[in-house]
């Protein structure tokens, strides 16, 4: 696919995360780690949620830039602003409903959100215009670490689910969920993605890209 479709693919993934995490967040029973340490932000400095992202972002992206800038790319900063957008408006949009946590609707509500983060996020990964911050925190971790990108994620999930469960972020029964499951969504998402993109004559994407998603899905 050329850049430009690329471009629109990156945006309708962070489209779909943003519409996502604020769907499992009505549900109230808990988020993905990195978006339990959003809300935890958001709930610590008042900020929207999705603008706390974008706060949290630039900073692990002046970090990990700081120690290692090979893979920072224009699509990483556009992909940060995008879903900070989405997720502060769907936030927003959802928030006048009530869901009441751990029903029926509860439970269908957060798996819809998990399936729409997962799939987005799988989609934004996969157009490699730039990894996304918490990718790049991996990579970098793995590097000066010394680990596999595995054990990165798991430290990067425990560290974002311990601070954001501190500051009053949304960590529950959904967070073991998404830990869990959220991985094999990327899994069929991205298999979907490199199946479509075989077929049109494309070739796979980089080995950051694939490493970074398969660590993603061991959960």
């Amino acid at each position: 696919m050329c850049k430009s479709i690329r471009t629109v693919w990156l945006l309708f993934g962070n489209l779909a995360a943003g519409l996502g995490v604020a769907l499992c967040t009505k549900a109230g029973m808990g988020v993905d780690p990195v978006s339990a340490l959003y809300d935890g932000v958001h709930k610590i400095i008042g900020l929207e949620m999705g603008t706390a992202s974008f706060v949290v972002n630039m900073l692990i992206l002046v970090v990990c830039t700081l120690l290692n800038r090979k893979y920072l790319k224009w699509g990483t900063f556009l992909s940060m602003l995008s879903f900070a957008v989405s997720l502060n408006t769907f936030v927003g949009l959802v928030s006048p409903f009530t869901v009441e946590p751990y029903t029926v609707s509860g439970y269908l509500l957060f798996l819809a959100g998990m399936f729409l983060a997962g799939a987005g996020f799988s989609t934004v990964v996969f157009q490699d215009l730039g990894p996304n911050c918490a990718d790049i925190l991996l990579e970098v971790l793995k590097d000066k670490a010394g680990i596999s990108m595995k054990y990165a994620k798991i430290c990067v999930d425990l560290c974002c689910t311990v601070l954001g469960f501190l500051m009053g972020g949304a960590v529950g029964l959904g967070t073991v969920l998404c830990v869990c499951g959220m991985g094999h969504i990327y899994n069929r998402v991205f298999c979907i993605w490199q199946q479509a993109v075989s077929e049109n004559g494309g070739g796979k994407r980089n080995a950051f890209t694939e490493e970074s998603f398969r660590a993603g899905s061991d959960g």
